[in-house]
């Protein structure tokens, strides 16, 4: 809140010099949209800006993401480039393939989480943390993404819940129709496991 406060100017004062482009920020998160120079001449003046009030911008966090001349800009300050896409506060965005790819990437990183779930050999604090850290952790992209790039990730991500599912109740393999149950809510006889392929889609609608 307090680097907010302290951005906050510079932000406003670099929009007003640099109409051409658009400054968006979220507490420390600042994305500059327009044309290529636009862009660099614009991250110049605010790291200028910055260093007169004691603050400095993270080069190696940044990345540029142009669908063209990227080369233009490859040496710029050791930004990182990229033509397929970036993400944007947790969202891929640019080409499908890199959405699909990067909605992939965030759904494996859930494999840790469960591995460390089984690990503490105690059922009953599994299944709350299966339901409520690993079963909800691709709603956002659910309502961020359309629902045909999720479509790769949403069953990477429910195989996973039910393979930790399985290890947690002590039964080596469910059947679909076990399974549909199970992904039920509470008051319906379910245990919650929430299918992030059967939400994807009003997810996304609804958001």
């Amino acid at each position: 809140f307090l680097f907010s406060l302290a951005v906050h100017p510079l932000l406003s004062d670099l929009q007003k010099r640099h109409s051409s482009i658009w400054v968006l920020a979220y507490l420390d998160n600042v994305f500059l949209l327009g044309s290529l120079y636009g862009v660099l001449s614009a991250i110049k003046d605010l790291s200028d800006s910055m260093s007169e009030v004691g603050l400095s911008i993270a080069m190696h966090k940044c990345e540029i993401f142009s669908n063209g001349r990227v080369t233009e800009c490859r040496s710029h300050q050791s930004i990182r480039v990229s033509s397929s896409g970036t993400l944007i506060l947790g969202t891929p965005i640019g080409q499908p393939r890199f959405i699909e790819s990067s909605c992939s990437d965030i759904a494996l990183k859930g494999q840790t989480l469960c591995d460390q779930i089984v690990a503490l050999n105690d059922p009953q604090s599994g299944m709350l943390l299966l339901c409520l850290c690993h079963v909800p952790c691709l709603n956002y992209l659910c309502r961020t993404v359309a629902p045909s790039l999720m479509q790769s990730a949403a069953t990477l991500h429910d195989n996973l819940s039910r393979s930790t599912f399985q290890q947690l109740i002590k039964c080596p393999e469910l059947n679909d129709e076990q399974w549909d149950q199970a992904t039920l809510p509470i008051r319906f006889g379910g245990f919650s496991m929430l299918s992030s392929q059967s939400i994807s889609s009003i997810a996304f609608v609804s958001s």
